[in-house]
């Protein structure tokens, strides 16, 4: 009886390994059987899109809006644009090219944009993208004559082709003015103590005391930086509505997301930039 009871135990499961392989090969035809049908091959095909699509968009393009007219005229509100994101993983920027960069959004900043803008942009959350173009990359000179931005000595030109201009490169508080054993001094402290606590002091060598602008209410501007290394300087190509690194300061050059390469819509001002 025992001997019995272990072949019929392994005879039992022939039976249902026989019965699953039976079905695995009924699955498998029908799988085979859809793929070869029209449906089969357009899911196909979706999904493999869907999958570039993704690799894509995660890699190596992404489309953005543009809210608001900093960078008018090159680019105008509700343009949208794509960008690529393999140079920057390279390290590779141009003076001149627009990019687009996680920004930090403080109230002082928001309180420079336009009423609509500033509401649109407290109606959203997480981070928030901008898009502004290249003016001084690492070792960079930038300055400021006349009331115009001055690159490596050279006046840097609007997208229409006139020179820049600006009242200063970067604002910060401060009142008082003072030199004291060759070092500049703001309101009884080091001006490097006055600079926010994220901005790079290595972008002050070289500072004179004509460098330093009074702006009244408390602020004062320079008129004089050196871009640091992992760092790039941004400006909007409309000076008048746009707030770049003359209020925000400089951008890590980590902190680039993509190069944008042209505008997709509207139709009518799609091109390459």
């Amino acid at each position: 009886m025992r001997i019995s009871g272990r072949m019929t135990t392994a005879w039992r499961g022939g039976v249902v390994s026989g019965e699953r392989q039976s079905v695995w090969k009924a699955v498998r035809r029908s799988l085979e059987a859809f793929r070869a049908s029209p449906w089969g091959e357009a899911l196909e095909i979706v999904g493999l899109a869907l999958l570039i699509a993704t690799f894509l968009r995660a890699f190596v393009v992404q489309p953005f809006y543009i809210p608001s007219r900093s960078m008018a005229e090159t680019l105008l509100p509700l343009d949208h644009i794509l960008t690529e994101k393999v140079t920057p993983l390279l390290g590779w920027f141009e003076r001149g090219e627009i990019i687009v960069f996680d920004g930090k959004m403080s109230r002082d900043l928001l309180s420079l944009m336009s009423p609509a803008v500033a509401a649109e942009i407290r109606r959203e959350e997480g981070p928030r993208e901008f898009v502004k173009r290249i003016v001084g990359l690492p070792g960079d000179h930038l300055s400021l004559k006349k009331g115009i931005v001055y690159v490596n000595g050279k006046p840097w030109p609007c997208a229409s082709g006139e020179p820049y201009r600006a009242d200063f490169l970067f604002r910060f508080e401060g009142e008082e003015l003072q030199l004291r054993s060759g070092r500049l001094w703001i309101d009884g402290r080091p001006i490097e103590d006055r600079m926010p606590t994220d901005f790079p002091v290595a972008a002050l060598e070289g500072l004179e005391p004509e460098d330093i602008v009074d702006l009244g209410g408390g602020e004062m501007g320079l008129r004089s930086l050196r871009v640091p290394k992992g760092y790039v300087y941004v400006l909007g190509d409309n000076a008048r509505e746009s707030v770049d690194s003359r209020y925000f300061g400089f951008v890590r050059t980590k902190e680039i997301r993509g190069r944008v390469l042209a505008t997709y819509w509207p139709l009518g001002r799609m091109r390459l930039l």
